[in-house]
């Protein structure tokens, strides 16, 4: 399948000193080998009687078919991660991330006072709305044909309602980040729920299409 993204950039070439590249080459050699012999030295101290079951791939010659071959490196991808001898370091290195920056995961945002919201949930409040174009991304492949953005389709689906008599009430939830702002931004800034710019916007275009909106921020706030 062609990349839909190949014309948006202009392309681009990376160097770096070799010195620097044998000092990445050395720390990746470590990633890969760490994670297991941390485990059998685990295993060792613990006493433990080494029942875990290793990661396996076998890839036989009728896998080397590019589809399939790629499908079984997806599964050994899945499988490596999954592994228990991952944990350890995992949870070594996000205590000391926790510990010395605050610094949360992938999906976690620390707050204030030891308080985790979901990072994407607070992204979702801070980044493009519902009535702007879809970010670079998935959504935005030309190729994907059935992804349709939430305004019209919430109007589509409003309007087939109304067709059968039948009227939409939008009812959305509020995520935890509207509600504890002060949890994040601190009780000076926090003067009222966390909303995004376009939501009084986009509640008004629902309501003038007829879609009722039923919104429990302020109840909960």
């Amino acid at each position: 399948m062609k990349n839909p993204y190949e014309d948006i950039f202009e392309p681009e070439e990376i160097h770096v000193p070799r010195g620097f590249a044998w000092i990445a080459l050395v720390v990746f050699l470590l990633v890969c080998t760490v994670p297991p012999v941390w485990r059998n030295v685990a295993q060792l101290v613990d006493g433990d009687d080494g029942t875990v079951a290793p990661v396996e791939m076998a890839v036989t010659g009728k896998d080397l078919q590019e589809e399939t071959l790629t499908a079984r490196l997806r599964e050994l991808e899945g499988k490596i991660e999954d592994a228990p001898f991952t944990d350890p370091p995992r949870q070594t290195l996000q205590e000391a991330m926790t510990s010395t920056v605050g610094q949360g995961n992938v999906k976690t945002h620390i707050g204030r006072d030891g308080w985790l919201f979901l990072r994407p949930a607070v992204r979702a409040l801070t980044s493009t709305g519902p009535l702007d174009a879809p970010a670079l991304g998935v959504a935005s492949d030309p190729n994907l044909k059935n992804w349709r953005r939430a305004m019209p389709a919430i109007l589509q689906f409003g309007a087939d309602l109304k067709e059968r008599g039948v009227e939409l009430l939008f009812v959305p939830i509020p995520v935890k980040p509207m509600i504890y702002p002060e949890r994040i931004a601190g009780e000076a800034l926090a003067d009222g729920p966390l909303r995004h710019p376009d939501q009084e916007e986009f509640y008004r275009k629902l309501r003038e299409a007829g879609i009722g909106v039923l919104d429990l921020v302020d109840p909960l706030w």
